[in-house]
């Protein structure tokens, strides 16, 4: 009844009518809740609440998760006004990161996503391929893989050379498109970054 959707997405439909708790059996390693980010250390067998519209769903500690830009309802083209397609927004690629280690990702048109973890730094490197070029990272700093409680001093993120990223008080602006941007939520441990091109983004 539970599946991995790739290497790093463990998901457990409920399947019971009515049912709004199920039992998840988690395998080795550490597992973040993607909509309530509650981490878990696995093998081990949790009771997790499953309320329609957000059913068990785990990602793993290392994984870079690409996605389609936020505003994407249908991979099929369409001339509809009111009808975001794949292809509106066919040069943004989101990704969802809970960085451990190092780790690189290839998508089909050649983009490659990287991401180099230590106890006191982070990179996360840019590659635009064929089609996309305009990047919207969230990153997981609170489930990382050298440590729950971050080290690093959120203040220093810059490209490649040294020159800053601007900080910004709303995470939509990051979500909504920008070239060298960043927003810290640090209740939730949480870094979102937006660059358009090639980049290398260092936080320190």
């Amino acid at each position: 009844e539970a599946y991995l959707l790739g290497d790093d997405l463990l998901v457990a439909p409920v399947v019971e009518a009515g049912a709004t708790r199920r039992r998840v059996h988690l395998p080795s390693g550490t597992w973040v809740h993607w909509f309530t980010s509650e981490a878990a250390r696995g093998p081990t067998d949790l009771d997790v609440e499953a309320p329609i519209g957000r059913p068990p769903l785990y990602v793993r500690q290392g994984a870079i998760i690409p996605m389609l830009a936020e505003a994407v309802v249908t991979l099929s083209r369409t001339d509809a006004a009111d009808v975001v397609d794949e292809f509106d927004r066919e040069a943004i690629v989101r990704a969802r990161i809970v960085p451990a280690g190092t780790r690189e990702v290839t998508l089909e048109d050649d983009t490659r996503l990287r991401v180099e973890e230590s106890a006191t730094s982070l990179t996360l490197r840019f590659e635009p391929g064929r089609t996309l070029r305009d990047l919207r990272a969230e990153i997981d700093l609170g489930h990382r893989g050298s440590g729950s409680a971050p080290p690093i001093t959120i203040g220093a993120v810059t490209r490649e050379g040294g020159s800053a990223l601007t900080p910004v008080s709303d995470p939509a602006m990051v979500a909504a498109g920008c070239d060298g941007c960043w927003h810290y939520d640090a209740r939730g441990a949480t870094l979102r970054v937006g660059v358009r091109g090639r980049a290398a983004i260092s936080v320190r």
